[in-house]
């Protein structure tokens, strides 16, 4: 099998509180790093998935207008997708069954905007895992636009490991074209006393990155954005935007040399999804590929099951064009802007 690729994110910048951030890595972080990197190359398959994404909402604040759910919801709730929010039984049971089996990172969203559950929920989610030896690492993608001060408070006091924070223009104008019902000034404000309340308190457990998502209407901007955000943000990253194939031909894709023939996920982790149903990775926009539910099912006998075991016999024999699902992942497709 092919090593694992990167999906064309770049770190621009790294610096800020990057040092002290490093050294609050719990014993054990170097370990899971390696497993993750390790694992899909050599094709070893743990007791349990290193990583967990659980959907703790599929609802959002926002119709940003590269984003899949955009798409989805375009002519309303498809069949099949539950909007709501997940039930923390799943989660605690989840993590609680994974912890001792070998998981080790948690992130906190999918499709949706975490930051809705409230501050209440969020913080205890994420203190029950940062309060457990054996994980290492939680991160949470969000929009910022809910990130006021009780909400920045408790996800800094229950010890987030990672926020990564999504704004795609310096351009107030540009920014408020793509990210379509935010409002730039009150985004950037509340970005920058996250960071600040991050400091003065010596919450250093947590990194901030801001990233930007590389389209036709911000790809120049990536220099201003970087000098934006530089003296906050202890990363700054561009990434490019996935081109979105589902309408395209399935034969042309499936003979273009240029696409990925591997994919690491089915070696490191899965997704519960908002209702509780599990599929494989983060590709699986419209739920195609069921593997079981958190709440009835264990998901170590999951991660073992045949559902998984065909996905990755398929990837590792290079039949990875024959699941239906991975026909049509715009992330083994990636065009120039």
């Amino acid at each position: 099998m092919k090593p694992p690729i990167n999906h064309n994110e770049r770190v621009v910048f790294q610096g800020g509180m990057l040092d002290l951030w490093k050294e609050r890595r719990k014993p054990g972080y170097a370990a899971y790093r390696r497993a993750w990197n390790n694992n899909p190359r050599n094709e070893v398959v743990g007791d349990f998935p290193i990583h967990l994404d659980f959907e703790i909402t599929s609802r959002c604040n926002l119709k940003c207008t590269f984003c899949m759910r955009t798409g989805l919801l375009k002519g309303g709730v498809p069949k099949g997708f539950f909007l709501g929010d997940l039930n923390p039984k799943v989660y605690f049971k989840a993590v609680g069954e994974g912890e001792t089996k070998g998981l080790r990172s948690i992130k906190y969203n999918f499709l949706g905007e975490p930051l809705l559950v409230g501050h209440e929920r969020l913080y205890d989610y994420i203190h029950y895992a940062t309060s457990l030896d054996g994980i290492m690492d939680t991160m949470m993608n969000t929009n910022g636009c809910l990130l006021n001060h009780d909400m920045s408070k408790a996800i800094l006091e229950a010890g987030l490991d990672k926020l990564i924070i999504s704004m795609d223009s310096p351009v107030k104008k540009t920014y408020e074209g793509i990210r379509v019902g935010a409002t730039f000034e009150e985004v950037v404000g509340n970005v920058r006393h996250f960071i600040e309340l991050r400091n003065s308190g010596k919450f250093f457990k947590t990194s901030v990155r801001l990233q930007l998502t590389v389209i036709e209407d911000n790809k120049y901007q990536v220099g201003d954005f970087m000098k934006m955000w530089k003296p906050y943000a202890d990363e700054v990253t561009a990434n490019v935007a996935c081109a979105i194939i589902e309408n395209e031909d399935r034969e042309t894709f499936i003979n273009d040399p240029n696409r990925l023939m591997s994919c690491p996920a089915p070696w490191q982790r899965m997704i519960v999804l908002a209702d509780g149903r599990i599929v494989p990775c983060c590709g699986d926009h419209h739920h195609t590929y069921i593997l079981g539910h958190a709440m009835t099912d264990s998901l170590e006998d999951i991660w073992k099951g045949k559902k998984m075991k065909a996905l990755r016999t398929a990837i590792s024999s290079g039949k990875i064009d024959e699941v239906p699902l991975c026909q049509i992942c715009s992330g083994r497709r990636m065009r120039p802007i």
